[in-house]
């Protein structure tokens, strides 16, 4: 560390101090040569950052907390609701952006599989104003449910909704759209 310094100029490292008990604790060091009448010095500067690990360490731990928590929330904001036999209805009621989007998509893939579902409503009623990218999801959740055997039904389209849909160089055959959500369940009921 000391040649590091004199070739730099200066150096700044993270080492580990022992107390008198025995304790390790983390330290920032820096090291800086200087010239004395007396001559060549290493001027020597540490402070102890157990404090500031210690935060760190709670601020990734919370950090990891609120992650569990947005994936809990994400799977709790778009329920997939078995309505009939073979009938998923999954009602998305706010704000779903791309991420939200995609872990909708698994979650309606693993339950197409799982509940053997031939029909998958997805309820836009509630929901606000989608973006490019997450009518694209939607459109591609219908393409990969159709390959599972199921049919997707975009209920609930809003005028912005079908604009941006219209406005998509997608293919948009694996999907069928109905105004209400009461309307596409009957519609699947009625093919049961």
């Amino acid at each position: 560390m000391d040649a590091t310094a004199r070739l730099r100029g200066a150096h700044r490292f993270e080492w580990l101090h022992q107390r008198m008990d025995g304790e390790l604790f983390p330290v920032e060091v820096t090291l800086t040569p200087v010239n004395l009448p007396s001559g060549p010095m290493m001027l020597v500067v540490w402070r102890d950052v157990s404090e500031l690990r210690a935060r760190e360490a709670e601020l990734r731990e919370h950090a990891v907390q609120l992650a569990l928590q947005q994936q809990v929330i994400r799977r709790l904001s778009t329920p997939v609701i078995s309505v009939a036999a073979g009938v998923l209805l999954v009602p998305i009621v706010g704000e779903l952006d791309r991420d939200g989007a995609a872990a909708m998509t698994s979650s309606v893939l693993q339950a197409i599989g799982e509940r053997r579902a031939r029909a998958v409503i997805l309820d836009l009623t509630g929901a606000d104003d989608l973006d490019v990218d997450t009518t694209a999801a939607l459109v591609r959740t219908g393409t990969a449910a159709s390959l599972l055997g199921a049919g997707v039904v975009l209920a609930g389209i809003k005028p912005s909704l079908a604009r941006t849909l219209v406005g998509l160089d997608l293919d948009l055959s694996q999907v069928r759209t109905t105004s209400t959500a009461e309307q596409a369940i009957a519609a699947a009921l009625a093919t049961a």
